[in-house]
């Protein structure tokens, strides 16, 4: 729940057009996404997890790259 608290702040503030002060709660979501994704025992979930809408939004108005994950890892 707390990163898409974050995420959504982020989001909001980007649309206020406050990209500066919308940079650090996306970079604490994505830091939080990649530590639970970090955590997830299967290589599908952890790619299902990361390949979600909301986990890639974040990304996107961040304005980075999601980590690539194959299902098979890495």
């Amino acid at each position: 729940d707390v990163w898409l608290g974050q995420a959504a702040l982020g989001k909001v503030l980007a649309q206020l057009g406050r990209d500066k002060e919308a940079e650090a709660p996306l970079t604490q979501a994505t830091q939080t996404i990649e530590a639970m994704a970090a955590h997830v025992p299967t290589p599908r979930l952890r790619h299902s997890f990361l390949s979600a809408a909301p986990v890639l939004e974040v990304y996107v108005n961040l304005g980075h790259r999601p980590p690539q994950q194959n299902e098979e890892g890495g």
